[in-house]
């Protein structure tokens, strides 16, 4: 046996017995330490590794958390945008419905003095017509 590349019998020459259970026990004890470095060190990657995890999803939140208010932003100025146009939609159909009305408001004025103006003219025509039914017959009689 081997303890850091020297044999353990060059560490007690003297007694053998005493050699052996000397030379075991370093070998435990050496054993022990490396195996406590060992746990050591393992546990200490499992901390790493635990911390790196926590920092990733802690940057996982975060850039999930900035994205979604990126998008909330987004969305906010889409609605916005969409809030305007229909108010201006909105608007410019009032003015065209108010255009129309006036429209027809003119041309109902404008078919009504055609009625009242149409109204005279026919009763000229009636006026005309029955002085002339009336002239006949006062020529017919005076004619015969």
């Amino acid at each position: 046996m081997s303890i850091n590349g020297k044999i353990i019998t060059d560490l007690f020459p003297s007694n053998p017995d005493r050699q052996r259970e000397t030379a075991i026990q370093k070998a435990s004890e050496v054993n022990v330490v490396d195996i406590e470095k060992y746990i050591e060190r393992l546990d200490q990657d499992r901390r790493e590794s635990e911390q790196r995890i926590r920092d990733e999803r802690k940057e996982s939140e975060d850039r999930i958390r900035n994205e979604r208010k990126e998008s909330e932003k987004y969305w906010q100025i889409q609605r916005d945008k969409d809030h305007d146009y229909y108010i201006k939609l909105c608007d410019r159909l009032d003015e065209d419905r108010k255009l129309s009305e006036e429209r027809l408001e003119k041309k109902f004025d404008q078919a009504i003095n055609d009625i009242r103006t149409s109204k005279y003219w026919i009763m000229g025509v009636c006026f005309a017509t029955i002085l002339g039914i009336a002239a006949m017959v006062v020529a017919i009689l005076v004619g015969s």
